[in-house]
C-alpha cells in the first residue's frame, strides 16, 4: 500500500509542473446504485410464462370439486368426468413377466446395464409389428419414452417458441399449458382461452370433428383419437381430411392415439398412420389402466387386457349418451 501511494504522490506532483495549482480540494459524492441481496438469496427471476396459467390444473379442480360437493351431499352418486384413478390390477402376464425381469436385474447374466436411449431393439420391433402392421411404421422410428407429458413437453422444446398451435376444443389440458409455458401464446381470456391458440370446435353438432374450413392455418395442430374427454374417434374419412389440411398447409399433427385400443369400430383408425402420405407425430397404446409412452403385450396379456377393457364399455356408453 505505502508503494501505491508513493507512486500515486509522484504521479500527482509531476502533473502539477504541467498544470495550474489547484487552489481547493474537489469533493466527490459515491452513491449506492444497487445493493447485493444478502447471501443465500435466489437472484434468478423464474419463466414469466408460469404466471399466465390458470390457477390449478383442470383435473385437481375438479377432484376438489367433486369432494366438496361429496361431502356436503354423502349419498349422492358422483360420475366423475376427472382423471380418476385406475382400480383394476395389472394382468397376471404382465405382472409376473416384469417380475421375472426385475429378478434377471441381480443376475450377473441378466444383468444389461443402461439399454438403448430410444428403446430397446426388440420392443421396438415388436411394437412396430403390432400396431403398425404392414410396414406402416418401422421400428427406427419408434421412441419408447416415459410417459405422455414429458413427450409433448419435449416436442415443445423441440420446435420452441415461434410455432402457432390449433387444438381441439375440448381437449388434453397438457397441449394448451405445455404451449403456454414455453411462451408459444398470450394472456388467458375468460370465455375465449389464451391469445395465440386456435381452439376447433368439437360438439355433438359437427360430431366432435372441427369444420376445418374455419380454421386458420398453424404450424402444429394437436389432435387426440378417440378424444379426451368426449370418447370420440375420429373416421376414416375425418382423418383424411385433416392429413389434407395439414399437408395443403405444410403444418405438423401432433397425433394423440392414447385410447386406440378402446376402438372397435373398423371406419376408425387405431392410427393416423394408416392414412396414405401421413408425417406426423404420435403416440400410441397408452391406456389410463396403464399409462407408459409405448405398451408391448405378447397375446396371453393382450387378451387379458382387451377383458380388463372391456369393463369400460357400459361407462364409454353413458357418457357417449349424456355427452348427445
Amino acid at each position: 500500500m505505502t508503494s501505491l501511494l508513493g507512486k500515486q504522490a509522484l504521479n500527482a506532483g509531476s502533473l502539477q509542473q504541467r498544470r495550474a495549482p489547484i487552489s481547493s480540494r474537489r469533493s466527490v459524492s459515491i452513491k449506492a446504485v444497487a445493493e447485493a441481496p444478502p447471501a443465500g438469496t435466489v437472484n434468478v427471476e423464474r419463466n414469466a410464462n408460469f404466471a399466465k396459467l390458470r390457477a390449478g390444473y383442470l383435473f385437481p379442480e375438479i377432484a376438489r370439486r367433486r369432494k366438496a360437493h361429496q361431502d356436503s351431499n354423502p349419498n349422492a352418486q358422483i360420475i366423475s368426468l376427472g382423471i380418476g384413478d385406475t382400480t383394476e390390477p395389472l394382468p397376471p402376464s404382465i405382472a409376473n413377466a416384469m417380475a421375472e425381469a426385475a429378478k434377471s436385474l441381480a443376475t450377473r447374466e441378466g444383468y444389461s446395464g443402461y439399454g438403448a436411449e430410444q428403446g430397446q431393439g426388440p420392443l421396438r420391433e415388436g411394437l412396430a409389428a403390432h400396431f403398425y402392421p404392414n410396414g406402416l411404421r418401422s421400428a427406427d422410428e419408434i421412441f419408447v419414452s416415459d410417459g405422455s407429458k414429458c413427450d409433448i413437453a419435449r416436442m415443445q422444446m423441440m420446435f420452441g417458441s415461434n410455432p402457432t398451435v390449433a387444438v381441439q376444443d375440448p381437449s388434453y389440458p397438457v397441449y394448451v399449458d405445455s404451449s403456454v409455458m414455453m411462451g408459444m401464446t398470450g394472456e388467458f381470456k375468460e370465455g375465449s382461452g389464451y391469445d395465440g391458440v386456435n381452439y376447433m370446435l368439437c360438439r355433438p353438432e359437427n360430431e366432435f370433428f372441427p369444420d376445418l374450413s374455419k380454421v386458420p392455418r398453424t404450424d402444429l395442430i394437436f389432435f387426440c383419437s378417440p378424444n379426451n374427454p368426449t370418447g370420440a374417434a375420429a373416421t376414416r374419412a375425418q382423418l383424411t381430411q385433416l392429413v389434407d389440411f395439414a399437408r395443403k398447409n405444410g403444418s405438423i399433427i401432433v397425433y394423440d392415439a392414447a385410447y386406440s385400443l378402446y376402438i372397435s369400430n373398423p371406419e376408425c383408425p387405431r392410427t393416423i398412420y394408416e392414412i396414405p402420405a401421413t408425417h406426423t407425430s404420435t403416440r400410441d397404446a397408452h391406456t389410463p389402466q396403464h399409462p407408459h409412452g409405448s405398451l408391448l403385450l405378447q397375446p396371453a396379456g393382450l387378451k387379458e387386457m382387451e377383458q380388463t377393457m372391456s369393463l369400460y364399455e357400459e361407462s364409454a356408453t353413458i357418457l357417449h349418451t349424456a355427452l348427445r
